[in-house]
């Protein structure tokens, strides 16, 4: 039984790693309309989706916080946001999960472009200069599309890394 629990343990930081990996490399090279894609806040809100609001806060801090390890802003933001994010996504977890596979990819697509607002909103009031700004739609749209399209692998790889084993009598 311990080498089940012990797995989830390994699974989601392999899976935040992973993703940090991606984003720091293949996306940071990549950004249509001189908007940067965020998968990380996409890890948050599957998560949120897949294990609900309790579980999606905490796998959201523990991305924001390894995100803010490589990003220039105020440390802290990105686990703040992404952890309100998480939570608020777990509250999306009977839409998501009940929804055909396009609903599930809108519904995550437009949750990110949320969550990019609230970053720049939450970065604002911490002291982050220009944050809301016009190109600001424009990242949110860009976030969104690429959010929604990886949207589904996303949330097969969230169910397998964030799940519980079998409950023994």
């Amino acid at each position: 039984m311990l080498a089940t629990t012990a797995s989830r343990w390994v699974r989601v930081p392999l899976v935040i790693l992973v993703a940090l990996a991606i984003q720091t490399t293949f996306f940071a090279d990549m950004q249509p309309f001189d908007a940067l894609a965020d998968i990380m806040v996409l890890l948050a809100i599957t998560a949120g989706a897949v294990a609900g609001p309790r579980d999606g806060a905490v796998y959201g801090f523990v991305t924001g916080l390894a995100y803010d390890f490589v990003l220039r802003t105020p440390f802290g933001l990105s686990a703040l946001t992404y952890a309100l994010v998480g939570y608020g996504a777990g509250y999306l977890q009977e839409w998501v999960s009940t929804a055909r596979w396009w609903r599930a990819s809108l519904v995550v697509g437009a949750a990110s472009a949320v969550a990019i607002a609230g970053y720049a909103v939450i970065g604002t009031v911490f002291g982050l200069k220009d944050a809301v700004n016009p190109h600001l739609i424009t990242v949110m749209a860009v976030v969104g599309v690429v959010n929604a399209v990886l949207a589904m692998p996303a949330l097969w790889v969230q169910r397998w890394a964030l799940r519980r084993p079998p409950r023994t009598a």
